[in-house]
């Protein structure tokens, strides 16, 4: 592979694994006193995401796993599960599962060589190398995207005052790996304010 190939190979390739990395999204209230005594306590949603009614995440085992999940990453921010009464947050999540598509351009090696010669060898008439400039083939790629929201609010006032998401495309033929998940998680809670006995 020339050089000239090898730079474009690696540059789509770049694109490409960022395209289907994880990605997070977070909205914070500036006014919100967070963490606070980072005591908490599950709560109803009260909205709903795109894709949430997807049977692959909207069962009882997939919610008790994602939950446990979550509980595990705010302990190690130092948050604690209290009774609804003692909370000073209230905390619940969304989980969808939707299909995407996006077109992806690759590039294509020519069939013929595009060559001059000369005396003593043969190279590219345009400095592409042997094999000639790169041709691209686009193409829509198919894929499912989970996303996972995780929202805290006031339990005085009720008022929504951080809301994180982290999205990652996600094999729906396979079960949940537990282990993905919970990095996924641990990667979101790093935005959320720790306490003070949040775990090194």
């Amino acid at each position: 592979m020339s050089l000239s190939y090898r730079g474009l190979f690696l540059a789509l390739t770049a694109l490409l694994v960022s395209a289907c990395s994880t990605q997070i999204v977070v909205e914070q209230d500036p006014n919100a006193q967070l963490p606070g005594p980072g005591t908490y306590a599950w709560g109803p949603a009260t909205d709903h995401i795109p894709g949430e009614e997807n049977h692959r995440v909207n069962n009882d085992i997939i919610a008790a796993k994602v939950q446990n999940a979550l509980d595990k990453g705010l302990a190690k921010r130092g948050y604690k599960p209290v009774d609804k009464s003692e909370a000073a947050w209230l905390v619940h999540y969304h989980a969808g599962i939707e299909q995407q598509q996006q077109l992806v351009t690759e590039p294509m090696y020519p069939a013929a060589p595009r060559v001059v010669c000369g005396p003593y060898a043969c190279s590219s008439a345009y400095g592409w190398g042997y094999y000639g400039p790169p041709e691209a083939v686009t193409r829509t790629v198919t894929f499912h995207e989970g996303t996972l929201i995780l929202d805290i609010h006031d339990a005085k006032t009720n008022k929504l005052v951080w809301r994180g998401t982290v999205s990652k495309d996600v094999n729906v033929n396979k079960a949940l790996n537990e282990v993905v998940l919970q990095q996924a998680v641990d990667k979101l809670l790093t935005k959320l304010p720790a306490t003070a006995d949040a775990k090194k």
